[in-house]
């Protein structure tokens, strides 16, 4: 079976390799933006299911697509695009507890999957020149909610409740057993 990741994250990337060593790459471009109609979820789900309808697929391929949404106070933080701007994101986590929504779509010739996963994640109380300094590692950019749990910005976190590698960006643990209860597709022994 071909497994296609239809991302262009890195972070997934390194995930998806942890289990499969042969997958291929797709960089789908899709448009992401919200219906206030629907709730986040369902909006974030349906990016995710967008990301991976956009790929054509023969019946011996298997495309995984995701989409990451950080919450704090049901407020969307998105990627900052400026300092300034992580700045302020990373401002109103401080001292807080967010959620990390990753929602995720497995899709084949004949099934598809939608699914999310939510994790908690409780920032500590951060000064200013703590703020700043993290900001001016470059680290924030392109990433949900301005930090980077998996590098530095793990030093920005009190703790987390829930999947860690839905933080990164796929909730690994949720889509192998998608893989082997739905699509007869075991990652640990693959």
């Amino acid at each position: 079976m071909k497994i296609i990741l239809a991302s262009k994250s890195p972070r997934r990337k390194e995930i998806l390799k942890l289990f499969i060593d042969d997958f291929e790459i797709i960089k789908t471009q899709v448009d992401e933006t919200f219906n206030y109609d629907y709730d986040i979820i369902t909006n974030s789900m349906s990016i995710s299911r967008k990301k991976a309808a956009s790929l054509e697929l023969d019946s011996n391929s298997i495309v995984i697509s995701a989409d990451t949404i950080v919450l704090c106070n049901n407020k969307v933080l998105g990627k900052a695009r400026s300092s300034e701007l992580a700045f302020k994101e990373l401002k109103e986590l401080s001292g807080r507890t967010h959620q990390v929504l990753t929602s995720f779509s497995i899709k084949s010739k004949t099934k598809t999957v939608v699914d999310y996963e939510i994790t908690n994640v409780t920032f500590k109380n951060l000064t200013d020149e703590d703020l700043w300094s993290y900001i001016n590692t470059g680290e924030w950019e392109d990433k949900a909610g301005s930090y980077a749990i998996q590098g530095k910005g793990s030093a920005l976190i009190k703790s987390i409740k829930g999947d860690y590698f839905n933080v990164v960006g796929l909730p690994i643990s949720k889509i192998k057993d998608y893989l082997k209860n739905y699509f007869n597709l075991d990652l640990l022994r693959s």
